[in-house]
């Protein structure tokens, strides 16, 4: 029984160093600034798609390590008529959450794996590396409810 509590606790924490991020929280990996505007107008453009602009409050749940594409987000978000909740660490009741992971999609870093999750839903789109350093998405948009 001992040995069996004690597997138990050492596969748990062996497996919790596998955990890349928190899937209650945003987060960003290997993203350049100069890409942030091409993935945060994709995301408000499809946040466009799904709720009402002018009449929809949005807050960007923050990823810790990455306050400037938080702030290109709601910037683009605003570009479309969507009211923005102020950064906090936790969601107005009358707003709808938006998070995002982003990450390599690849191991030589020429495509990122983008994926939001809006009014219980989970989006995903690839973006490949072009030519000038960019990402640019090259795929549509997979949606799981």
């Amino acid at each position: 029984m001992k040995i069996n509590k004690i597997f138990f606790i050492f596969t748990l924490l062996a497996l919790s160093a596998c955990s890349t991020y928190n899937p209650k929280s945003s987060y960003s990996e290997n993203v350049q600034q100069q890409s942030y505007s091409v993935i945060s107008n994709d995301i408000a453009k499809y946040t466009s798609t799904v709720l009402p602009a002018g009449s929809a409050l949005i807050w960007v749940n923050p990823a810790p390590q990455n306050n400037e594409l938080n702030q290109s987000i709601e910037n683009a978000l605003r570009q479309y008529g969507f009211a923005i909740a102020p950064s906090s660490t936790a969601r107005p009741q009358n707003a709808y959450e938006i998070r995002y992971w982003i990450e390599p999609d690849d191991k030589y870093n020429q495509s990122i794996m983008v994926r939001m999750f809006i009014k219980n839903k989970l989006i995903s789109r690839v973006f490949s590396k072009a030519q000038d350093g960019n990402f640019i998405p090259n795929s549509p948009y997979s949606v799981m409810e």
